[in-house]
């Protein structure tokens, strides 16, 4: 009966490697699963990674590309504001030149008008002496203005008629009234100061008569 009941007994218990096995392959298994999952995960997070960094790059691009964009416009605007500015300089510039050429040529015009106007010569040593300004010029012409030279040029010989050279005025003002043969003319009469008038009264008034 002994060898029976450990008949029996050797015939019910289960070799103990089987279980071990069993345990061993199953936990083998897991880990092989576990380390497939794992690998499947590191590999989906290198992916994403990768297209983050690809992402990324392309808005770097970009926005390297508008920055880019940007400095050429500023810089284009900043010349265009340069050469807007350096045109704007030179055609001040020729105004000024233009206007003081215009000017002087205005001034030119008026003086030489304003010599016509006198009844003879003034020497150029006087001509400092000369104002123009009271002579006009006329826009719609371009030329002093007739009235405005003779207004000037009156004035002018009313406080410096001593000073223009006429061959038929006395060069003194008593000249003809001491006897001398200088012409008095209307035109010598009319810049005459009162006393050169009344010293030259009679020879003024001899000669008219003369001349009839």
């Amino acid at each position: 009966m002994a060898d029976v009941a450990n008949g029996t007994s050797g015939a019910d218990q289960k070799p103990s490697g089987s279980d071990g096995d069993l345990n061993a392959d199953s936990s083998s298994s897991k880990d092989t699963v576990a380390y497939d999952t794992y690998r499947k995960v590191l590999a989906e997070k290198k992916k994403k990674d990768e297209e983050l960094a690809s992402v990324r790059e392309e808005l770097a691009k970009r926005n390297k590309l508008d920055k880019e964009r940007e400095e050429a416009e500023l810089k284009a605007k900043e010349d265009y504001k340069k050469i807007a500015e350096l045109r704007e300089k030179e055609l001040n510039e020729t105004k000024i030149k233009y206007d003081s050429l215009n000017k002087e040529i205005q001034e030119s015009l008026k003086f030489n008008a304003f010599l016509e106007a006198l009844p003879g010569e003034l020497p150029r040593k006087y001509w400092g002496m000369v104002n123009t300004k009271e002579i006009v010029i006329d826009p719609s012409t371009g030329d002093p203005d007739p009235v405005s030279i003779k207004k000037v040029a009156e004035s002018f010989q009313a406080e410096y008629g001593e000073l223009i050279k006429n061959p038929n005025k006395a060069k003194l003002p008593g000249d003809a009234a001491s006897g001398g043969n200088a012409v008095i003319t209307s035109e010598v009469w009319k810049t005459m100061t009162p006393e050169e008038k009344k010293k030259n009264l009679s020879s003024y008034m001899a000669q008219k008569i003369k001349r009839g």
